[in-house]
């Protein structure tokens, strides 16, 4: 049998036990800038409705419930035919829902596919034979499942980034294209700038979003 020197099992139990302490520790600091965000997208929200008159703003503290507050805030926004904006607020409240139950059903499929390979693999073993298609039919589910998910992702997304922008043209208009951009390219902005704007005063009509040149 062949045995490890004491000295070099005791390294290696010092060296695994420094990196756990490292993913701890990078994991307590990924929950707690993760809170912290979550915090001041709460505050955000709460205050962006309050602005608007919207009833019930502490909604924006509440899972699931929060993407509701946030798409009440956008469809406050009026465009220039004097219509308000769609309904963003049922429309992301039920995309969000959807696409979280996909996951999980995505995951169950995945991972009874796994164990029929696992099976399958046994038996072929066992057997001294091959492995053939019929057996990776199970993928089938997990695949066409996978691409539902890209479809209302995509589609939450865009919804999203509409509602965002709206929000942002209400409570900065001049920026509002600039801060979207910075959202697409750095997710982590959207609550920050959010809290940024919550006490500026909103113009919901195209008239007050629209700067008046005066000339002399």
């Amino acid at each position: 049998m062949f045995n490890l020197p004491a000295e070099l099992f005791g390294d290696s139990l010092e060296f695994l036990g420094g990196l756990l302490a490292i993913y701890v520790g990078l994991l307590g600091l990924g929950g707690i800038i993760g809170l912290a965000l979550y915090i001041l997208n709460g505050i955000g929200i709460m205050k962006m409705s309050q602005s608007l008159n919207l009833r019930n703003g502490w909604l924006a503290f509440i899972p699931f419930v929060n993407i509701f507050a946030f798409g009440r805030v956008g469809e406050q926004y009026i465009k220039k035919d004097n219509k308000k904006s769609a309904k963003f607020s049922i429309w992301l409240l039920v995309l969000y829902i959807l696409l979280s139950i996909l996951v999980i059903v995505l995951s169950v499929f995945l991972i009874i596919f796994i164990l029929q390979l696992i099976v399958f693999a046994e038996d072929a073993i066992a057997n001294d034979t091959s492995m053939t298609m019929d057996m990776f039919k199970g993928a089938i589910p997990v695949i066409i499942c996978t691409f539902i998910i890209l479809a209302v992702e995509i589609t939450y997304i865009i919804l999203f980034g509409i509602c965002l922008w709206r929000t942002f043209s209400m409570f900065n208009p001049q920026n509002s294209t600039l801060f979207l951009v910075l959202c697409i390219f750095f997710p982590i902005m959207v609550p920050i700038l959010l809290f940024i704007l919550r006490n500026k005063e909103p113009k919901v009509t195209y008239e007050e979003r629209t700067p008046v040149y005066i000339n002399c």
